[in-house]
């Protein structure tokens, strides 16, 4: 174990995004054909995301005399014809996504838990999904598969939550339900590795004080992920700060390394300067 002094690591965050893409398109450019005694029309210009702009043919040249810009030439052959506009370049039918998970207005009146999938470059609302008053949810984002984990809250905040397996239809703009399962609620710090989705958890079993440790989900199929035994892995360590994930490149799972504080507090809770910071690795 390493030891680290005066780090400071942000720790809540309540959205996940995807990268986003760039919308214009590539154009295309021409040029114009020759004419039959004079010289060639000009070529297009490069085209932007619209397409090329067509091109303007000079006028052919009858002996030495120069023909008119965009007119026939002299006694010669008419000028060359005007060039072909470029193709409409593409945009990217993609353009990312921001999920945002936290307390909101309901469509049906009052506040409660909402997750709301928004446009990365208008913020425009795609979508939301709506849950009951006082609850919470927690979101992580799988880049390599693009799937979103969610966790929701059905009973009390130590119940156990719903874990989903989401994607997102940009044709659409609505979320799809692959898989649930029963997790425990996350407590701290969620790193998603290849199938692989490991987080901080709590645990409370009937009237025992709550433990916190990871827990490990399998989602090497998103219309079935599990938890993996045992339910929860207690750690003997405080709960993590922030946590930074490697994902295996081929065998599932992977490594994280984790930072998490010391307990250099007084006696009555009061903190003694600063805290010094610990690093720790972790393989699952």
């Amino acid at each position: 174990m390493r030891k680290l002094v005066s780090v400071l690591v942000a720790t809540n965050f309540l959205a996940a995004c995807s990268s986003v893409s760039s919308d214009s398109g590539a154009g295309g450019s021409s040029s114009g054909g020759a004419g039959g005694g004079g010289a060639g029309g000009a070529g297009a210009h490069a085209g932007g995301a619209g397409g090329g702009s067509a091109g303007v043919a000079s006028g052919g040249s009858a002996g030495n005399a120069s023909g008119g810009a965009n007119a026939s030439g002299g006694a010669g052959h008419a000028g060359g014809a005007s060039g072909a506009g470029g193709s409409a370049g593409a945009p990217d039918s993609q353009p990312g996504l921001v999920v945002v998970s936290g307390e909101g207005a309901l469509k049906g009146g009052g506040r409660g838990l909402v997750i709301s999938a928004l446009n990365p470059r208008t913020g425009a609302e795609y979508t939301r999904r709506e849950f009951g008053a006082n609850q919470i949810g927690f979101v992580a984002y799988d880049a390599a598969r693009q799937y979103w984990y969610v966790w929701t809250q059905e009973g009390l905040a130590t119940d156990l939550f719903t874990f989903h397996v989401w994607s997102f239809d940009h044709a659409t703009g609505e979320f799809s339900e692959q898989g649930t399962a029963g997790a425990l609620p996350p407590s701290g710090v969620i790193t998603v590795l290849k199938n692989r989705v490991l987080y901080w958890s709590i645990f409370k079993n009937g009237a025992e004080a709550p433990t916190q440790g990871f827990t490990l989900i399998d989602t090497t199929d998103p219309a079935a992920p599990f938890v993996k035994l045992p339910i929860q892995d207690p750690s003997p360590f405080n709960s993590p700060m922030a946590a930074i994930p490697r994902e295996n490149t081929t065998e599932a799972g992977g490594t994280v390394s984790l930072f998490m504080k010391s307990n250099s507090c007084a006696p009555g809770g009061a903190q003694e300067g600063g805290q010094d910071v610990f690093c720790a690795t972790s393989s699952r």
